[in-house]
């Protein structure tokens, strides 16, 4: 056989494989040939349920891994309004973080007490924002890429008040501003000058 004979023969038989592959692909995920269940329970050798398929008459439908002692540890589930969500949880059943797929989807950090410590997301036009929280809950920095693409750096007090923020304007040109209590801006820079400004 010659050179070309043989890569002549390999290549056909690359070229069957990738049909082959493609056609058992396509015959399993035809419809009917499934289990059909609304919950399904995989099972370790000691009998405990280590994963659960489920769904309700909600429409909400999910994979539950669980851990050696039964506690809930993952979760991919459909919520209502078909939003999909992935959850890790602790080792007591406490959800740690979240990824939420929708038109702003989301990636949520958690502590323990189940309030919200690090959010990432998407806003609906896309513009991008990562934000810090406070123990009780309250957000204390954010950082954000505006329309346009402009970079913002926000600051908060305890009670949520912007106090200070960092940007770049359309321009090109970077801003600095303090706040008060109230979050009136009381000293923003660069002026006209070349200095800052109390307002």
């Amino acid at each position: 056989m010659t050179g070309t004979s043989l890569y002549a023969l390999l290549g056909a038989a690359i070229l069957l494989a990738g049909v082959a592959g493609g056609v058992v692909a396509a015959w399993l995920l035809r419809p009917g040939k499934t289990i059909r269940a609304e919950s399904v329970d995989i099972v370790d050798r000691g009998g405990r349920v280590r994963a659960r398929i489920a769904s309700d008459e909600n429409g909400r439908a999910g994979l539950f891994l669980f851990g050696a002692s039964g506690e809930i540890r993952g979760e991919l589930a459909i919520l209502e309004g078909a939003v999909p969500r992935l959850g890790l949880f602790d080792g007591d059943g406490s959800v740690r973080a979240t990824l939420v797929g929708d038109a702003a989807p989301g990636l949520l950090l958690l502590h323990r007490d189940g309030k919200r410590r690090v959010h990432l997301g998407l806003e609906v036009d896309g513009a991008p924002s990562l934000g810090f929280f406070a123990p009780d809950g309250r957000s204390r920095a954010e950082m954000m890429l505006g329309s346009g693409g402009k970079p913002s750096l926000l600051f908060r007090d305890e009670h949520g008040t912007l106090r200070a923020a960092l940007g770049v304007l359309a321009d090109g040109t970077p801003l600095v501003a303090t706040c008060d209590e109230k979050g009136k801006p009381v000293w923003i820079a660069p002026h006209p000058d070349g200095m800052g400004t109390k307002r």
